[in-house]
This record gives C-alpha cells, sequence and structure tokens, in this order.
C-alpha cells in the first residue's frame, strides 16, 4: 500500500502548488490571457510554432549533452579511465557495463538519450518551472533524467553544465546586439541611455559563467570554494544541510564538468544549439512587430535579446514581469506601448504557458501509463 499512498500524496502536493502558482499568477495569467484575445490568431499561430522549435532544439540540446558528460560519482578521480571501470565493475556490475559502453561512444555520436526523450523532458521542466514559482525545474530536469537511466550526479552536472551554456548565450546574444546597436543611429539613444544597466547585466551574466567555468576546470578553486564552504558551516551550523549539498555539487561540477567541457566539438555543438534557440524565442516579438515598428527586423531580434539579458538580473518568479517591463521599457520607444503590451504578453503564452500545457499533459498521461503498467 505505499507505493499507492505516495502516488496520492504526490498528487496532492502538485494539485496544490498548482493552485498557489494560479494564485500567484493570476494577475500576469489574466493579463496574457487577455492579450491572446485581442491578438489576430495567424499571430498566435506563428508565435507558438517558433516556440515549440525552440523547445525541440532544447531537447536536442539535453540529447546532445547526455552523451558527453562521464557518469561520476561512483569511483576515485585519480584512477585512469579504464582501470576506473574495472574499479567499479567490482562493486557496481551493471552500472559499470553502462559507463564504458558510454564512454565508448566517439565524439559527435548520439548520447544515451534519445532527441524525443529530450523534448520530453524539456516540457516537463517547464511544467514544474511555472508551478515551483522558477525555482524547481532543474530538480524536474535531475529527477527525469535519473528516470531515463542516467546517474543521478551525471544528470546534476547535465542540468548546471546547460545553465551554465544558457547563461553564455544570453550574454554572447545580448552583448552582440548591444555592440551593433549601439552603432546604428536609431538605436544608439536607447542603447546611450541605458548604457550601466546593460554594462550591469553583461557583469553578471559574465560572473555566472566565469565561476561555473573555474569550478569545472579548475581543482584548485573547486578546492577552495569546499574550504569557503566549510569555515561558513562552522560560523553558521543552521546551513549545515545546504552547505553540504552545494559542496557535493561543487565535487559533481569539477569532477564531470571538466570531461564535458575538454569535449570541444560536442560542448561548442550544446552551445550553438542553445544560442539557436534564444534566436527563436527572440523571433517571436521581431515576427509580430515586422512592419509595425520604425527598426528592421533584425535589430528588432537584436533589441529583444539586450532585453532579456537585462530582464535576468531583476529579481522576479520566473521572471514574470521583468521582461514585460524592460520590453515596454525599450520598445516603445520605437512603437506605442499599445502595440508593444500585446507582444510581450503573446510571447509570454508561447514561451511560458503553452509549454506548461504541454509539459502538465505529458505528467498526467505519463503518471496513467504508470498506474496501468504497474497497478499495484
Amino acid at each position: 500500500m505505499k507505493p499507492v499512498k505516495w502516488q496520492r500524496v504526490s498528487k496532492i502536493l502538485i494539485f496544490c502548488l498548482l493552485l498557489a502558482a494560479a494564485f500567484f499568477y493570476r494577475d500576469s495569467l489574466a493579463e496574457i490571457f487577455q492579450g491572446i484575445r485581442q491578438a489576430e490568431p495567424a499571430a498566435v499561430l506563428m508565435s507558438a510554432m517558433l516556440s515549440m522549435a525552440a523547445y525541440f532544439v532544447e531537447g536536442m540540446t539535453i540529447a546532445c549533452m547526455a552523451g558527453a558528460v562521464i557518469p561520476s560519482g561512483f569511483c576515485e578521480r585519480d584512477l585512469p579511465l579504464r582501470p576506473r571501470f574495472q574499479a567499479c565493475a567490482v562493486q557496481y556490475p551493471v552500472r559499470a557495463e553502462a559507463l564504458d559502453e558510454n564512454a565508448g561512444q566517439k565524439e559527435g555520436q548520439a548520447g544515451p538519450l534519445s532527441i524525443r526523450q529530450g523534448i520530453r523532458i524539456t516540457f516537463l521542466c517547464e511544467f514544474y518551472r511555472m508551478i515551483t514559482l522558477g525555482n524547481g525545474s532543474g530538480f524536474a530536469e535531475i529527477h527525469y533524467l535519473h528516470k531515463n537511466g542516467m546517474e543521478a550526479g551525471s544528470a546534476a552536472v547535465l542540468t548546471m553544465i546547460q545553465y551554465m551554456l544558457k547563461r553564455t548565450a544570453v550574454m554572447l546574444l545580448g552583448t552582440f546586439g548591444f555592440a551593433v546597436l549601439w552603432r546604428e543611429g536609431d538605436t544608439r539613444a536607447v542603447c546611450r541611455e541605458y548604457a550601466l544597466f546593460m554594462a550591469a547585466g553583461c557583469g553578471v551574466t559574465a560572473g555566472v559563467i566565469l565561476v561555473f567555468t573555474a569550478l569545472a576546470l579548475s581543482d584548485r578553486i573547486a578546492s577552495w570554494a569546499e574550504r569557503l564552504l566549510e569555515m561558513l558551516t562552522r560560523k553558521l551550523p543552521s546551513w549545515e544541510k545546504r552547505f553540504s549539498k552545494w559542496k557535493e555539487q561543487i565535487r559533481l561540477l569539477n569532477q564531470s564538468g571538466k570531461d564535458f567541457l575538454k569535449q570541444k566539438r560536442r560542448s561548442l555543438c550544446a552551445l550553438a544549439l542553445q544560442i539557436v534557440k534564444m534566436l527563436l524565442f527572440y523571433s517571436i516579438p521581431a515576427s509580430l512587430l515586422f512592419g509595425k515598428i520604425g527598426i528592421s527586423f533584425a535589430k528588432s531580434i537584436l533589441l529583444m535579446a539586450v532585453a532579456y539579458m537585462l530582464s535576468g538580473i531583476i529579481p522576479a518568479p520566473s521572471g514574470a514581469g521583468a521582461l514585460e517591463f524592460v520590453f515596454v521599457l525599450f520598445f516603445s520607444r520605437f512603437t506605442d506601448s499599445g502595440r508593444a503590451l500585446p507582444v510581450i504578453l503573446l510571447f509570454r503564452f508561447a514561451t511560458w504557458v503553452l509549454p506548461f500545457g504541454i509539459g502538465g499533459g505529458l505528467m498526467a498521461a505519463g503518471r496513467r501509463k504508470e498506474a496501468k503498467d504497474n497497478p499495484i
């Protein structure tokens, strides 16, 4: 009876989180659906198609990275690769076989996770992102990667590196957009007016990327970080569990993240996919404003890239409200705010509400299948 009881508890918990999220986002959701009613059906369809293409690319990124993250957490780091598998075989014969199979894959081959599984995980993470106010998507990704056969430590590393690659793509596109728009006469004024905020956005994003990269590539920096957390644990004993979890994540990132980043072809491919995904997102408002704004389609994409980067430094659950504010602030310089606001609301629907609904449907279908396959 225990499995049945836990299934009921999890259903009740998800339902409660869903109600809490609906209450928290009630004003934003009301504005989004009001914007959808005012939009033309062709605009809604175009936004949905570009958004779905972006999430398909995200699923491809997960599948690409899954074949590159070296399984970790079983054996000592200082053992050579093949002897490490031999050592693993003593204690973990089944997992060691999987390790050897994954290690034998050549760079550029498909990973152990299919693109279809990666896309499914992407939408499931979007469902949990919304009901947990933007905080649970990483844990959901680790859970579903582990459920699809990946070792939990490797799943955590993949999630951390994927976040780093996304922030890198956002920074590269935002910085490039800022540099190009600064040189153009019709967009130079807005760049000068908000140059300080743009510099802050670049600095914060670059800082996050540098910290993750340093922890992944440098054993010395990872060791310093662990010592710092030990010192903080002695001063803040109530945070001991949290600091211990952070130390474990740093150790995992340093062990397996280095192996991934050294695979230049695969890591560059994953970064390129993240850039393509973000460009598809940025194309949504640019497509909706095409021919209705005082700047070109390409400049609209670059201005959206700058706005998206700046919204990332404004603290808000799931970014709700921050992106809308920055978008209207920038784009109202080239069109009236009455036209810019419905566009960003439609963007929110395509990149926030729609994937949430698809993820919820996939989760419900998966639970029904599990209940059918395991009636006990």
